[in-house]
Order: C-alpha cells, then structure tokens, then sequence
C-alpha cells in the first residue's frame, strides 16, 4: 500500500451539491444532520493545516509531519513533509509541480503527483445529503473489536476521508448516544481501517481532530494499531505564507 498516501492533510467530505434529494434512511439523517449542522464559512479562500503522524507498524514507529497550505482562489498548494530529520517540499504553481529537499530541486518520483489530485476541492460537511447520487443507510447498532461501537451509517457517496480515497466511495459512520461522530469505517487500496476521532470532529467544518487509525489484518481476524494522528495546527481564511511559493 502506497503509505504517502497517508500523509495528505485534507480531512473531510468531499461533495458535489445538487438540487434533487439523496436516498436517505430517516434515522440516516437525523444523525448526518449534526454533520451538516456544522456549517462552513460562506466561502474557504485557503487553509493551513499542519498534522503530526506515527505509524505504529513500522518496527518502533515512525514520525512524519506534513503542512498543508492551500490558496483556493490562486490555485496554489505547498505540502511540507519532515520524516526522519529530512524536509521534503512539494508545490503546485501555475499548474506545474515541483519538489526540493534538502534545499535542492529534484525530479519528482512517480506517482508522488497524486498528492495535489483534488487538493483545490474544499472539503465541508455542508450540503453533504444534497448531492441526488448520495445514499445513506441505517445499520443499527454495531461493534468493531471493542474500538468502536455504536449506531452505525452507511454513507454512499463521493468523498474522502483523513486523505484517504475510498475504494467505492463508501463509509461507515458510527455515532455515540448523543449524536457525535466517534468514528468511520472505510476501505481504501483494498485494506480496511477503522478510524477512531479522540476529540469531537464536529469542532470545524473540516471533520479535522485528532485520531487513532486501526488496519484489519484478513489472516489473523484483528485490527492492528496503524497510526495515530495529531492536528498540531489548523488555520482557515488566513493570509498565506508567501515565503513558501517565492
């Protein structure tokens, strides 16, 4: 599994609004609908996010930090990656990419592109059961290996969540007895994880807080500590640091 895909800072919904109604169960919606209820600003222009995460399952773990900066409206994007004492800058300008590390420009690596793919899609929980294409199923109660447990959603639609694109664009949302959202379950490049939130991700429009991400391993039946992620720094709306695209 491609682990860079990991360290992408966006953390969300992604959505595509409509005016028709999406296929949603009645108790689907009165609990999506504390999603919505977060609301965003009437217009994101850019974002500053800086996450911390360490990968348990790499021997004694491993640490990378990665800030995102997004300027929406120039379609601008840096994404600043420290793993093991070593700063890695990717940036898009002007629809060209470009990466240094080490203070040096250096070609960028197959596949390292996908990093910017959807980066100018800002990602709210707004309008999130607008989209005519959008299903939400009630599973009742569930219970995923003593991590995670309560009323479950079945969320059909196009988003991605902690980064990580979804295989068929589907997620599982449980949610406590007051209506929080305490975690999802998703599968993306053919694993499954759970994602478990340690604070209420309702805070932001952005579903942006910290949280414990657990792999499930098919030999042994178990769930695995993968990651624990931390949102060191999370700025919406604030003038871009231009030193990063000089």
């Amino acid at each position: 599994m491609n682990k860079n895909r990991l360290v992408l800072c966006l953390v969300g919904l992604l959505l595509l609004p409509a005016l028709a109604v999406a296929q949603v169960d009645d108790r689907a919606r009165a609990l999506l609908a504390g999603l919505e209820a977060i609301g965003a600003p009437d217009e994101i222009r850019s974002l500053d996010q800086t996450m911390t995460m360490t990968l348990h399952d790499m021997g004694e773990g491993m640490t990378t930090t990665t800030r995102t900066v997004i300027d929406y409206e120039g379609e601008r994007a840096a994404i600043i990656s420290q793993v093991m004492g070593m700063e890695t800058v990717m940036i898009y300008r002007d629809g060209q990419m470009s990466m240094r590390t080490g203070g040096m420009s250096i070609p960028m690596p197959p596949g390292t592109e996908e990093a910017f793919d959807g980066i100018f899609d800002a990602t709210t929980t707004a309008g999130m059961l607008d989209d005519p294409n959008v299903s939400a199923t009630y599973d009742g109660e569930v219970s995923y290996a003593d991590l995670l447990a309560g009323e479950q959603v079945t969320y059909d639609g196009n988003l991605e969540i902690t980064g990580l694109p979804t295989d068929s664009g589907v997620v599982r949302m449980v949610f406590g007895d007051s209506g929080r959202l305490l975690g999802q379950v998703i599968s993306t490049q053919g694993q499954e994880f759970i994602v478990v939130y340690v604070d209420d991700p309702a805070q932001n429009p952005l579903l942006a807080t910290n949280m414990e991400m657990y792999e499930y391993d098919s030999d042994t039946g178990a769930y695995t500590h993968f990651a624990t992620m931390a949102i060191d720094n999370l700025a919406i709306n604030e003038a871009i640091d231009e030193s990063l695209f000089q």
